[in-house]
C-alpha cells in the first residue's frame, strides 16, 4: 500500500514540476494562454489515467485511486478549460479501460461535471487554501456518494470510504503544500519581474556601485539620458565622468555613504557621451542586498539640467532685482536703503582692521530756488549731472556714493583720514561749481554750488556708525550756516 501511495504522489509531483518548467517563461501563475491551458488539460488527463491504473491497494477487497488529484492540479494551473479537458479524458479512459457499465457511466459523469465545477471554483476570488480544499472536498463528496450507491453493504461502504477519504485527504494535503511552495516561488519571481519592469521603465537612472565608485549596474534610462550603453559604464569608475570641479565634494559624499552610513543627496555635473555636461541630482545610500559580502551603493539619479538653468536664471533675475531695489531711479546712484546697509558694513570692517572711516554729506545750495525758477525737469537734470560728477570725482573702487534723499547725497570713504576727506570734498565742490549750471536767483552764487559736511573716525565698541553720520550732518549744518559752497569737517570750529 505504501509503495502504491508513494508512486501516486510521485507521479503527481512529477507532473506539477513538469508544468512549472514548461510554464516558467509564461505570464504569472495561472494566467496562461488558451493553448497552454489545453496542454495542461491533456497532461492532467494522462496523469489521471496513470492514477486510475496505479491504484493504492489497501486490502484484497479495497483499492483507492487518486484521479481527483489530476483534476485539482489541472484546475489550479489552467482553470476551467484545463480541468474540463482532464475530466473528459479521465471519463473516456474509464470506458475504454473497464468497459461500458453503470459504474463507468457514473465515473464519466462525475469526471465531466467535477471538471467543470472545479474549473469554476478555481476562478473564484478567494484565498487559495480555501479554494483548494473546496475543490478536493467537492470531488471526494461526489465520489463517496457513488461508492455508497454501488456498494450495497453498509459496513463495507463505511470501511471503504474511511480508507478512501483518509488516503485521498493525505494525498491532497501533500499536493497542497507542494503547490503552495511553487506559488510562493512564482510570487517571488513575479515580484522580481515587476520591480525589474519598474526600474527599466523609470525616467530616473538607477545604478549600483562598489566602494570605489565603480559602476556595477545601470538601468536602461542611462542610455537615453547620457548616451552610454551599459557596457561602456559597467566596471568603469564613475569619477571618470564627473566634472573636475565636483570631484572633491563627490569624494566626500562617497566617504559619508560608505564609512558613516549616511544617505546623501548631491548635485554634480556628469559628462555625456557627446562630451557635454549635464546636471545630475543623486540620492545615494548603502545597499542592503544580502546576496554579497561586499557592501555596495545604490543610487537614484535624475537629470536636473533644466532646473539648474532655471535656478541660474532666477538667481540672476533676483540679483538684478536686488540691484535695482538698491538704486535711485533718477540718478542711478545707490539709494538710502543701500546706504544703510553699506555704512554698517564699512563701519564693522574698519573696526576689525582699526582703520579710519570718513563720510561726506553733500547738499545742493538753494536748490528750491532753482526748482522754482527753472522747473522740476531742469531740477531733475541738475541732480543727474551732479550724480555724474560725484561718481567721476571718486577714484577708488572702494569709495561709495548714494543719493541720501531730495537734493542730498552721501559719500563713504574707507581708509580715509580727515585731510583726505577734505581734499575729496573740495574736489567735488569745485567740480560742481565748474559745471556752471545757472542759478541766477541764488543768494550764494549765480551757478549751482554744493555744501559738504565731513566726519572721520576710527570705529570702536563705544560708538556706532550712527555717531559718525550725526557728526557729518552737524558739519554740513555748519557749512550751510557759514556761507554755503564750502567743505566743513566736524573737528573744525
Amino acid at each position: 500500500m505504501v509503495i502504491d501511495f508513494v508512486n501516486n504522489i510521485g507521479a503527481s509531483v512529477a507532473f506539477v514540476f513538469l508544468l512549472t518548467l514548461m510554464l516558467q517563461k509564461q505570464e504569472s501563475f495561472g494566467n496562461y494562454e488558451k493553448k497552454h491551458k489545453v496542454i495542461i488539460g491533456l497532461g492532467g488527463g494522462l496523469l489521471g489515467i496513470f492514477l486510475m491504473l496505479s491504484t493504492v491497494e489497501v486490502a484484497e477487497w479495497v483499492i483507492v485511486d487518486l484521479r481527483h488529484l489530476a483534476l485539482v492540479i489541472s484546475a489550479v494551473y489552467g482553470g476551467m478549460i484545463a480541468s474540463a479537458v482532464t475530466g473528459l479524458i479521465i471519463g473516456l479512459a474509464r470506458f475504454f479501460l473497464f468497459g461500458i457499465s453503470a459504474a463507468s457511466t457514473s465515473a464519466l459523469t462525475i469526471a465531466l461535471v467535477m471538471g467543470l465545477f472545479l474549473g469554476w471554483i478555481s476562478n473564484l476570488r478567494m484565498v487559495f487554501v480555501k479554494k483548494y480544499f473546496i475543490m478536493n472536498a467537492s470531488y471526494l463528496a461526489a465520489s463517496s456518494l457513488a461508492i455508497a450507491y454501488f456498494v450495497n453493504n453498509l459496513s463495507h461502504s463505511v470501511k471503504i470510504l474511511s480508507y478512501y477519504l483518509g488516503i485521498s485527504a493525505m494525498a491532497g494535503l501533500l499536493i497542497y503544500y507542494l503547490l503552495m511552495y511553487i506559488q510562493d516561488n512564482e510570487k517571488d519571481k513575479d515580484k522580481i519581474l515587476y520591480y525589474k519592469y519598474m526600474i527599466n521603465s523609470m525616467i530616473d537612472m538607477i545604478s549600483t556601485h562598489d566602494q570605489k565608485g565603480n559602476f556595477k549596474y545601470v538601468s536602461p534610462s542611462f542610455k537615453k539620458i547620457t548616451g552610454y550603453e551599459k557596457e561602456e559604464l559597467i566596471g568603469q569608475s564613475s569619477f571618470d565622468f564627473y566634472h573636475p570641479d565636483d570631484l572633491e565634494s563627490l569624494s566626500k559624499s562617497l566617504h559619508a555613504v560608505i564609512n558613516e552610513d549616511y544617505e546623501v543627496t548631491v548635485q554634480y555635473r556628469f559628462r555625456k557621451k557627446d562630451g557635454n555636461y549635464l546636471w545630475i541630482e543623486t540620492l545615494a545610500k548603502k545597499a542592503d542586498l544580502r546576496i554579497s559580502d561586499e557592501e555596495e551603493i545604490i543610487a537614484a539619479s535624475r537629470d536636473v539640467t533644466i532646473r539648474k538653468e532655471l535656478e541660474s536664471q532666477l538667481l540672476n533675475l533676483n540679483n538684478k532685482l536686488e540691484e535695482l531695489s538698491n538704486l535711485d531711479g533718477l540718478t542711478g546712484l545707490h539709494n538710502r536703503r543701500s546706504f544703510d546697509y553699506k555704512i554698517e558694513e564699512e563701519w564693522n570692517r574698519a573696526k576689525r582692521q582699526k582703520n579710519e572711516l570718513s563720510i561726506l554729506f553733500i547738499d545742493i545750495d538753494d536748490f528750491k530756488i532753482f526748482n522754482d525758477s527753472y522747473g522740476h525737469q531742469e531740477g531733475d537734470l541738475c541732480l543727474q549731472k551732479i550724480a555724474e560728477i560725484l561718481m567721476l570725482s571718486l577714484k577708488r573702487t572702494s569709495d561709495y556714493v548714494a543719493r541720501y534723499g531730495g537734493e542730498e547725497f552721501v559719500v563713504i570713504l574707507p581708509e580715509t583720514d580727515q585731510e583726505g576727506a577734505i581734499e575729496i570734498g573740495e574736489r567735488i565742490r569745485k567740480a560742481v561749481e565748474d559745471l556752471s549750471i545757472s542759478n541766477e536767483r541764488s543768494e550764494t552764487k549765480a551757478v549751482i554750488t554744493v555744501s559738504l559736511g565731513a566726519a572721520t573716525k576710527v570705529p570702536n565698541h563705544e560708538n556706532s556708525f550712527l555717531n559718525l553720520i550725526n557728526k557729518a550732518d552737524q558739519a554740513l549744518y555748519r557749512a550751510k550756516k557759514s556761507g554755503k559752497n564750502r567743505v566743513v569737517h566736524y573737528n573744525e570750529k
